[in-house]
């Protein structure tokens, strides 16, 4: 059961990410946000921005439950197995994706102040610095998450 709700927060979170690179397509070059200058990393960071600590609390908390089978000792099928490896895999791409797009998302929000000459107010920075501690330290422990359980099933 915890492998099967594990597998299924990391898809949801997966999916969340692949809607936010197609959203990230759509755009045209001055979207969002009417930036006459709206670049790749414009168009693609965007999306992110709404992909915050909550989207990698899901991915922790799905790894946590791929986890317990293999910290509990109990026995699981090869397809179990199968299923909880794959979605490992899936999270360890997940948080690396999430912790670049929120350096986008900062980036492309930047980029609109740069664009319409104006400077950044201090609690923007703030609001920002806040946004990348909560969404790269949440990846960084997804990321070592997954990867110690994916050592830890590896030797049993």
């Amino acid at each position: 059961m915890a492998n099967v709700v594990g597998a299924a927060l990391v898809v949801v979170v997966a999916l969340q990410i692949l809607a936010a690179l197609v959203e990230g397509t759509t755009y045209e070059t001055n979207q969002p946000q009417q930036v006459p200058t709206g670049d790749f990393l414009h168009r693609f960071g965007y999306p992110f921005g709404s992909l915050g600590t909550t989207t990698l609390i899901f991915l922790v908390i799905g790894v946590v439950l791929l986890s317990l089978p293999a910290y509990l000792g109990d026995e699981t099928t090869p397809s179990q197995d199968r299923l909880a490896s794959v979605s490992l895999f899936v999270a360890v791409i997940a948080a690396v994706v999430l912790a670049l797009g929120s350096l986008l998302a900062v980036r492309a929000n930047f980029h609109v102040y740069n664009e319409s000459q104006r400077d950044v107010p201090t609690y923007v920075v703030v609001q920002y610095a806040s946004f990348m501690i909560g969404n790269l330290g949440t990846a960084v422990i997804a990321f070592y998450a997954s990867m110690q359980v994916m050592s830890l099933r590896t030797r049993q």
